[in-house]
């Protein structure tokens, strides 16, 4: 709910909706480091389709946004951002005929 919330103010204030896979996972790490053994990730991946969303430098702007928000929202847990090149395809039908 925390990504929704400021996905739609990020929304309402530039007309751009980031949308956002989110996955929870168990996290493994030292006691050392502060770690314990219940310690959960929640890793979020968005995916920037360049035919709808252009320029690159405004996107990873408005998602930082959204993770600043999120951030505040969750009090401020600890986070890693990786920006990655893909090749991205989507299909809006597939055909009994067509193959990938």
């Amino acid at each position: 709910m925390f990504w929704r919330i400021a996905a739609d103010e990020v929304y309402e204030n530039t007309g751009v909706y980031i949308s956002a896979m989110i996955c929870e996972h168990k996290l493994i790490c030292g006691e050392m480091l502060g770690c314990k053994m219940d310690e959960r990730c929640v890793q979020i991946v968005c995916v920037r389709n360049p035919s709808e969303f252009h320029s690159r430098e405004v996107y990873f702007e408005l998602l930082k946004r959204i993770l600043v928000k999120v951030k505040k929202q969750m009090k401020n847990p600890k986070a890693a951002f990786t920006a990655e090149q893909i090749e991205f395809t989507y299909f809006n039908s597939v055909n009994e005929t067509d193959t990938l």
